[in-house]
This record gives structure tokens, C-alpha cells and sequence, in this order.
């Protein structure tokens, strides 16, 4: 019986061959693409590109097509604009009733109260069905428009293009990227546009409340958008990466797989090998993952801060305000500005989100414009009317050397 023999892998440093790809460097690169062609002349496989800056209009442009255009969103702006007219109007008609005195009214005018309460809560309520299935609806409409933009790409792709990138390129986008678009994205978009409508009406209202002393709250918005644009760019770039760096790992889990066979059979040496190669490929996406979190905690504290600072002026102004105001508004006012400190930290936290998501659009474009081979119309020919009148095959001008 042979003796059992432990294995260990060492770990080494791996750069992964990546190199950015933007249309605003595309001249700037032309130079080093002419140097570098008798070097790369015996390449098969090319290297994966990846985008860099900020996520181009095009990418947007096209995304919001395929939602279904200006038409859409219309009817997603009436809707959250009803939907935040119903919301605010039964919060001032509920500070308007807890404002009067208690010999002010009879049971009568309570019912009354009650009856109009309860309908701008149901008339916000049926907003909030209509939004959410509009933005599911218009979801998967983009997510199958893309979708079949890039199998029509694929299969109309030059076999070229399937030797100079590997199966894992092409997996990871039917994989990560379209999930994200099936699913994430649709979210992101919608829970954007309604803390976009939410903060932006309870911020209007708690500065309408407040007169004056809520100017105090503009300067703060203004450091919300700074760091937002900050942190923005640094994320769209690590999101890239990871992306990047997760096409090898499935190229090199799908390779193992298919030849396992041949992998045993070529002894201990080659499983070492391959478990190397492995380590190597998942430490450098863990490395993309590793930045990507630390980037959003630094985010969220900077949030967290700006937040406290909003929900100070805000009780301050309250504060000083307390002889002008009814109590129901008051109270009104301070619960508008809590929900303002968070719906500011997430509004900024979606769109940065959203962003972020909107690279995997972006690649699936990328391979849904690739060049196709051939006429993209199948070659008809009309036979004459009498064909066939005979079953005879025949060669003219073939010649055989």
C-alpha cells in the first residue's frame, strides 16, 4: 500500500493581464498597438478589456431604451408623484388632527378624520402596487431585450473570436452579468427613483417647515454629493476588476473539468499545478472583493457622520422654533428629519450602487457589438418553377490536381 504523501501548494504573487480600454484613450493607444504587433502576432487568446472611468452616456442611453424610453419613465414620475401626494398629504392631515383641541370637534368630525386618512392611505398604497410592478415589468423587458441582443451577437460571431477568448469570458456574462441585469438592476433603479422622490419631498417639507433655519441643511447635501462623487470613482474601477478577474477562475474550473481525465493521468505533478493555478487566480479576484469592501465601509462611515450632522441642525431649528410651531408640526418636522438623514446616506449609497451595477450593461454591450460573419440575411435562391425534372447531379468546370 503507498504511503500518503501531504501536499502542499505554495503561493505566489499573479498580475492578471488586463488592460483598460476607454474611447478616450483609443488614439493614445495606437502607437503601443503598432509596436507591439510582431510581439503579439503568436497570441491565440487575447486579453480581457475592461472600461475605465465613469460609465459612458451610450451605456445609460441604451439601457433606458430598453426599459422602454422616455414613455416609462413618465408613467413612473406620475405615479411617485402621486404616491408621495398621498403619503404627505395624510401626514399633514394627521398632524392637522392630532393639532386640535380635545373639546374642538365631535365624534362626527373624528369619523370624518378617520375616513379622509384612511383614503390617502389607500391611494398611496395603490401607488406603491403600480410602482413596483412597473418596475419589475420594464425590468425583465430590458434584461430580454439585452439578453437577446448578446445570443444574436454570439452566434453571428466570427470563430475567431471564440479561440482569442475563452469559454469563461462568455459564461461569466450569461452568468454574473445577466443576473445582475434580471434581477439587481431593476431593484437598484426602482429603490433609486423612490428615495430620490422620497428624501427629496420630506426634505422639502421639513425646510418648508422650518423657514430659514433650514438653509442650514443645503451645505450638508452639498458634502453628500462631494464625497458621493469621490467614492464613485475608485468603485466603478474595482467593480470592473472583480468582474475582470473572475473570467479566469471559471475558465480555469471549466478546464479542469473537462480534462480531469488527463489531469490524473499525468501524475501528482500536474494536480499540484493545476491546485496552483487555482490559489493564484482566486487570490487575485479575492484581492478585487477585499478593496470593493473596504471602499464601501469607508463610504458608509463618512455617511453615517454627514447624517448625525442633518438630524443636529434639524432639532436645533426645531429647538428654536418651538414658540412658532404646533406641536403637530413639530413632531411632523423631527420625523421628516430622521427619514431624511437616511434617505439621503441611501440615496447617495444606490446611485453609487447603481453605477457600480450598470458595468455589467456595459459588458454584456461589449459583446452584443461584436462584428458578424457574413451577410446577417440568410442567402435565398428561387428555383425554377419546373426544378427539379430530373434527379441527375452534375459537375461543370471542376477540376482535380
Amino acid at each position: 500500500m503507498a504511503a500518503r504523501r501531504d501536499v502542499t501548494v505554495p503561493r505566489r504573487s499573479y498580475t492578471l493581464p488586463m488592460y483598460p480600454r476607454s474611447a478616450k484613450d483609443d488614439s493614445s493607444h495606437d502607437g503601443e498597438e503598432n509596436t507591439n504587433t510582431n510581439r503579439d502576432a503568436g497570441r491565440l487568446i487575447d486579453d480581457e478589456g475592461r472600461e475605465e472611468g465613469r460609465v459612458s452616456k451610450e451605456v445609460f442611453l441604451n439601457y433606458f431604451n430598453s426599459l422602454g424610453g422616455v414613455k416609462v419613465c413618465v408613467f413612473l414620475f406620475a405615479v411617485l408623484t402621486l404616491w408621495q401626494g398621498f403619503q404627505i398629504g395624510s401626514d399633514l392631515w394627521l398632524s392637522h388632527w392630532t393639532g386640535q383641541k380635545n373639546g374642538s370637534y365631535n365624534q362626527d368630525e373624528a369619523a370624518y378624520n378617520m375616513k379622509v386618512y384612511s383614503l390617502l392611505g389607500a391611494g398611496a398604497a395603490i401607488m406603491v402596487f403600480v410602482r413596483s410592478a412597473t418596475v419589475v415589468v420594464v425590468g425583465l423587458r430590458a434584461s430580454r431585450h439585452l439578453f437577446d441582443n448578446l445570443t444574436l451577437s454570439l452566434l453571428r460571431a466570427p470563430l475567431r473570436f471564440f479561440d482569442a477568448n475563452p469559454i469563461g469570458r462568455i459564461v461569466n456574462r450569461y452568468g454574473d452579468d445577466i443576473s445582475v441585469v434580471d434581477f439587481s438592476l431593476p431593484f437598484i433603479f426602482g429603490g433609486f427613483l423612490v428615495t430620490f422622490f422620497f428624501t427629496v419631498c420630506k426634505l422639502a417639507t421639513a425646510v418648508y417647515t422650518m423657514n430659514f433655519v433650514g438653509v442650514l441643511i443645503i451645505p450638508l447635501v452639498w458634502i453628500y454629493v462631494k464625497i458621493a462623487n469621490f467614492y464613485l470613482a475608485p468603485s466603478r474601477d474595482i467593480s470592473r476588476l472583480w468582474k475582470v478577474s473572475s473570467s479566469p477562475v471559471l475558465s480555469h474550473v471549466t478546464q479542469s473539468e473537462e480534462g480531469v481525465v488527463v489531469i490524473r493521468a499525468f501524475g501528482q505533478d500536474i494536480i499540484e499545478r493545476m491546485l496552483h493555478e487555482n490559489f493564484i487566480r482566486n487570490d487575485m479576484n479575492s484581492r478585487c472583493w477585499f478593496a470593493s469592501t473596504v471602499t464601501q465601509q469607508w463610504f458608509q462611515v463618512r455617511m453615517q457622520l454627514i447624517g448625525c450632522g442633518v438630524v443636529f441642525v434639524v432639532v436645533s431649528g426645531l429647538v428654536y422654533l418651538r414658540d412658532y410651531l404646533s406641536p403637530g408640526l413639530v413632531g411632523l418636522a423631527f420625523t421628516y428629519a430622521l427619514s431624511v438623514d437616511s434617505g439621503l446616506a441611501s440615496l447617495v449609497q444606490l446611485w453609487s450602487l447603481m453605477e457600480i451595477q450598470m458595468v455589467s450593461p456595459e459588458r454584456i454591450l461589449e459583446y452584443s457589438s461584436i462584428p458578424a460573419e457574413g451577410s446577417s440575411r440568410p442567402l435565398v435562391i428561387e428555383p425554377d418553377a419546373l426544378w427539379p425534372r430530373s434527379s441527375t447531379v452534375q459537375f461543370q468546370d471542376v477540376v482535380f490536381s
